[in-house]
């Protein structure tokens, strides 16, 4: 056997970042090619996140081929004969293929979204087998298994963070330096990351008796966000930007209260766009169905937010991102004390900011979801941290 935790279209969604030896979303046999000697038949798997995992027959890891949709891939600007496909990525749920050997002796894997890559594997032929030998204790076995234990507990552990109330309104011009813990790594936030290795951003939260102020550090490759996405309502699908999912808690009848406001910038300009699920008596031009071809989820009110105000600057190891939320936007009235539901996250476009590849949160890790409209749109407050106003 061989570990895979992450079956298909939604186990990926739970999986980590791409690593050798890791299967994200596996969901086919593409084919099967007789190598001959002591290695024998390879087969190929796909993956839902864009990569494929070459195996041996008796289930040992060759390698993956290409790139994770949610790291940095190449995409060609046109086919050449020839030319190599390493860094390019299989896409998001790339259900079909085939993977083969010719009567010539070459290998061939046949993929594509909208078109066909015929591509040839080459260097399989240099996969030796090796023999050897390990030894563990009973002592050593036992160890083994109260570190699982204490990983296990320390990743179901509930996420919760308190605000602090600040006495006057923070100005939101783009200046990190007020906002000193976010750039002091030794001081606990709400950590958007996997590991002290591998961080995707933090927040810091305040509060005073109009607004909540969230200030975002972004770990990324670029000093400002990139979305080339025209509709409002679908700019969490076409590029960067970061977000906020806030509710009452306890949570009210059929999720009435739960938020989720996602903010970016478009052709140079602060956007907010606010999402309500459920808003008795919202108007129903508020409305708007995030549809799939295999389903709709509708929510009474998408709307801008222009009341939100955002501001921006590069940081080290990426950008920043300060904003002010006006707690009646939210439906809430602060007070010290009050719990909430809350999440916080950011989503990374491609290169060229047309479309988000990546999408990481404090609480939330079942995020991984790229490829389906409704899927990204929906609130999952069961899987949001708590926040205490103090």
């Amino acid at each position: 056997g061989y570990p895979n935790k992450h079956t298909s279209v939604h186990g990926s969604h739970s999986a980590k970042a791409s690593r050798p030896g890791y299967l994200i979303g596996p969901s086919s046999f593409l084919g099967v090619a007789d190598l001959g000697g002591d290695l024998g038949e390879v087969f190929d798997l796909n993956g839902n996140l864009g990569e494929n995992y070459l195996f041996t027959h008796d289930g040992l890891w060759i390698q993956a081929l290409f790139k994770d949709t949610r790291g940095g891939f190449e995409i060609p600007g046109r086919a050449v004969r020839g030319m190599s496909m390493d860094a390019t990525t299989a896409g998001g749920e790339s259900f079909g293929g085939n993977f083969i050997k010719a009567p010539d002796g070459k290998i061939y894997l046949t993929i594509g979204s909208t078109d066909a890559r015929v591509m040839e594997v080459v260097g399989l032929d240099t996969i030796k087998r090796f023999a050897g030998k390990f030894t563990y204790t009973p002592a050593q076995y036992a160890q083994a298994q109260k570190d699982l234990q204490k990983k296990s507990a320390m990743s179901a552990e509930a996420k919760i963070y308190q605000v602090a109330k600040v006495q006057a309104p923070i100005a939101m011009d783009g200046t990190i330096a007020k906002w000193s813990e976010l750039m002091d790594d030794g001081t606990s936030l709400l950590e958007i990351q996997e590991s002290k290795q591998k961080r995707y951003g933090r927040v810091q939260a305040r509060y005073d008796d109009d607004s909540l102020y969230l200030a975002y550090r972004v770990f990324a490759p670029r000093s400002q966000m990139k979305n080339a996405g025209q509709d409002y309502r679908l700019l969490f699908k076409s590029g960067d930007g970061v977000d906020l999912m806030i509710g009452p808690e306890p949570q009210k009848a059929k999720g009435e209260g739960n938020t989720r406001l996602f903010m970016t910038f478009q052709d140079g300009k602060p956007v907010a766009v606010l999402n309500q699920k459920f808003v008795p008596g919202a108007a129903k031009s508020e409305g708007f169905g995030f549809a799939s071809p295999a389903r709709t989820i509708f929510f009474d009110r998408v709307v801008p937010a222009p009341a939100v105000k955002i501001a921006t600057s590069a940081a080290n190891g990426g950008y920043f991102v300060e904003t002010a939320i006006p707690w009646k936007l939210l439906g809430i009235v602060p007070k010290s004390g009050l719990t909430l539901k809350a999440d916080v996250g950011v989503l990374f476009a491609d290169d060229g900011g047309t479309m988000t590849v990546s999408r990481q949160y404090w609480s939330n890790k079942q995020t991984n979801l790229v490829n389906d409209i409704p899927g990204e749109a929906d609130l999952a407050p069961e899987r949001w941290g708590v926040v205490t106003l103090k």
